[in-house]
């Protein structure tokens, strides 16, 4: 009889164990979808699912130092991820967008996305990767991407397009990234965008006309 209890009450703890797992993986995957802070909202948002009357909440507990809720969000991405690689690897043309930036912290960031075709040659655009880069570099810049591009088993025979800033790190004639990546891949062409082409063609308009220039100066 003793037995019978016992396993029936390891077994309900199990249960809402599981319950509590799926429910934290829900409530995060809602802050990251809706792009609110998940680091200092996932704990309070969880209270409130307690408070609400979901319990098993009481067998969740977070890591005060974020580990557990990044390594969760590190296997939703994986999940969400792999039927969107899935598709790009089918895809018989691919082009990379890539930009260079900064986080909080000023470490340099390099931002990748990519444009693939699906089997009915419809277009479609997907985040690919968020790398931390040495330096700004085109070499490592040039690393990155083909890092990616193994990491991520894209299917390089099929690379046709590069779209960057039009900095000079980028579109050197000598030794830019898209350079390096046209020796390394044909077939690719590489784009400048036109809207920072555009910029820049308004500054050096702007500071051109000297009445234009002094309202500039004075902002």
């Amino acid at each position: 009889m003793m037995n019978d209890v016992f396993a029936l009450g390891l077994g309900y703890s199990v249960i809402m164990e599981h319950e509590a797992v799926i429910g934290g993986f829900k409530c995060l995957y809602w802050l990251v979808k809706n792009e609110v802070a998940h680091h200092t909202n996932y704990p309070q948002l969880l209270s409130l699912a307690q408070l609400l009357g979901c319990d098993y909440f009481e067998k969740l507990k977070v890591d005060q130092r974020n580990r557990i809720v990044d390594e969760m969000l590190e296997i939703l991405a994986q999940i969400v991820g792999l039927p969107i690689l899935q598709e790009i690897r089918s895809s018989q043309a691919i082009s990379l967008k890539v930009d260079e930036t900064t986080d909080v912290s000023v470490s340099r960031q390099l931002d990748l996305h990519v444009r693939h075709l699906d089997k009915e040659g419809c277009v479609f655009n997907h985040f690919l990767d968020l790398v931390t880069l040495e330096d700004g570099k085109a070499d490592s810049v040039v690393a990155a991407i083909k890092s990616v591009l193994q990491k991520k088993e894209l299917p390089v025979d099929g690379l046709y397009g590069l779209g960057t800033d039009g900095a000079a790190v980028m579109t050197g004639r000598l030794n830019g990234v898209a350079k390096q990546l046209t020796d390394s891949f044909p077939k690719l062409l590489s784009v400048a965008c036109a809207a920072h082409r555009l910029a820049l063609a308004c500054k050096d308009a702007s500071n051109a006309d000297l009445k234009v220039k002094e309202v500039k100066d004075t902002r």
